[in-house]
C-alpha cells in the first residue's frame, strides 16, 4: 500500500490516453484533416428509382408543353383583341363616308368628270395604263382650272376637293399607324381613292408649288401602294 505522501504510480491508473494506442493517436493528431465528423459513419443515401426519373421527365416536359401552349394562346388572344379593334375603327369611317359630307362630295366629282370625259377623244386601243393616268390627269387638270376661274357649274368646289384630301388622308394615317384595318379599307375605298388621285395627281403638284408643300402627300402614298 502507497504513502499518502508519495505520489500515486503511472501504472495503478487506466487514463484515457493509454485506451487509445500511442502511434494512432499521434498519427490522429498530426492529421490536420481529422474532424470529429469523421469519425462518424455517413448514412448512404438511396438513388431514385428509374421509374421515378421517368415520371419526373414526363412532368418536366408535359409543364413546358403547358407553358409554350398558354404563351401562343395569349399571343392568339392578344392578335385577335387588336384586329377586332382595327376593324372597328375602320367601320367607323365606313359610317362617317355613307353619312357624312364627303360622299357628297365624291358623287359632285363624278357629275363634273362626266362631260369633260365624254368630250375628250378616246384612247387608242394601245394605250398604256401610263397613257391612261396622263388622260386622267389631263381631265381633273382641266376640271381644277375651271373651278379656280368659277367656270364651273356642276356644284363641285374647292372646298369638297379639300374634303375629300383630307378624308383619304385620315384613312392613311390611320392604317400607317396601324389603327386601322387595311385590307378592309382598300376593299372599300380602294377603287374610289385610285380613281381620285389619277384625276387629282396634277392638281396637287400644282397646290405644292402653290406654298401647301405637303398638299395631299398621304393620299399620294395610300393611292401609289394600292394592288
Amino acid at each position: 500500500m502507497n504513502d499518502l505522501g508519495q505520489q500515486p504510480s503511472h501504472a495503478s491508473f487506466r487514463t484515457l490516453d493509454t485506451l487509445v494506442p500511442a502511434t494512432d493517436r499521434t498519427e490522429r493528431q498530426d492529421d490536420p484533416a481529422f474532424s470529429v465528423e469523421d469519425s462518424e459513419e455517413t448514412i448512404p443515401v438511396k438513388a431514385k428509382l428509374p421509374l421515378f426519373d421517368r415520371v419526373e421527365r414526363i412532368l418536366r416536359l408535359v409543364s413546358i408543353i403547358c407553358i409554350t401552349l398558354s404563351a401562343v394562346l395569349a399571343a392568339w388572344q392578344y392578335v385577335a383583341a387588336q384586329d377586332k379593334e382595327t376593324r372597328a375603327q375602320s367601320l367607323l369611317y365606313i359610317s362617317q363616308w355613307q353619312s357624312g359630307i364627303e360622299k357628297d362630295a365624291f358623287a359632285a366629282l363624278q357629275r363634273a368628270l362626266e362631260p369633260l370625259v365624254a368630250s375628250a377623244p378616246a384612247l387608242p386601243l394601245s394605250a398604256t395604263d401610263d397613257d391612261l393616268r396622263q388622260f386622267k390627269g389631263q381631265i381633273g387638270m382641266m376640271l381644277m382650272v375651271d373651278l379656280l376661274q368659277d367656270r364651273q357649274s356642276t356644284g363641285l368646289s374647292l372646298q369638297q376637293i379639300d374634303f375629300l384630301v383630307d378624308f383619304y388622308s385620315q384613312i392613311q394615317f390611320c392604317i400607317e399607324a396601324r389603327i386601322c384595318n387595311r385590307a378592309l379599307l382598300v376593299a372599300y375605298f380602294g377603287a374610289d381613292i385610285r380613281a381620285f388621285w389619277d384625276y387629282l395627281a396634277p392638281f396637287a403638284e400644282y397646290r405644292r408649288g402653290q406654298h401647301y408643300p405637303h398638299y395631299a402627300r398621304a393620299v399620294e402614298a395610300l393611292a401609289t401602294t394600292l394592288p
